[in-house]
């Protein structure tokens, strides 16, 4: 069921839970100490060169977070929906309308998740991910092959590596 914790597989659970702005805060706090500097200050060229130097060796660990499979039923997705609680202002309801709202996309008329009547977690409704410098997100394939739409909500730069 969404929401519900998951079962720690293949990675450690943190030992705490994080708000968005202090997960941010400890971030910043985390690329600032390694790089030295102040956190605005580290160039985009200088994190991407480390990440893959990181990478690349066996000598070295760097411990990072990373939040994975957050249900958005439960903590939103940066998108409105329409609960009838919250009446929406006219700017957001582009953003509701928009066929890109990723809680609209599974249930638009050509998709074949029309057809799926259960709500299934990171099918029909969206997952969040929550990354630091130096966080990435494992190659994969997703659930019978379906195709996968990601979006950067706010912060930094993210790079994709695609294949």
């Amino acid at each position: 069921e969404c929401g519900k914790p998951q079962e720690a597989f293949g990675f450690e659970q943190a030992p705490r839970d994080y708000t968005l702005r202090a997960f941010g805060e400890m971030a910043d706090a985390f690329k600032s100490d390694y790089f030295n500097m102040p956190v605005h200050m580290v160039p985009t060229e200088l994190v991407e060169k480390e990440f893959w130097r990181l990478v690349s060796t066996i000598e070295e660990d760097v411990i990072v977070e990373y939040g994975a499979d957050i249900a958005s039923k439960e903590f939103g997705s940066g998108f409105p929906i329409k609960n009838g609680k919250i009446k929406l202002r006219l700017d957001e309801q582009e953003y509701f309308d928009s066929g890109w709202n990723l809680n609209n996309m599974p249930v638009l008329e050509p998709s074949v998740l029309t057809h799926v009547s259960a709500d299934i977690c990171g099918m029909k409704l969206p997952w969040l991910y929550v990354g630091m410098c130096f966080s990435s997100f494992c190659w994969h394939i997703e659930d019978h092959w379906s195709y996968s739409i990601n979006y950067l909500h706010c912060f930094l730069v993210l790079f994709c590596f695609l294949l």
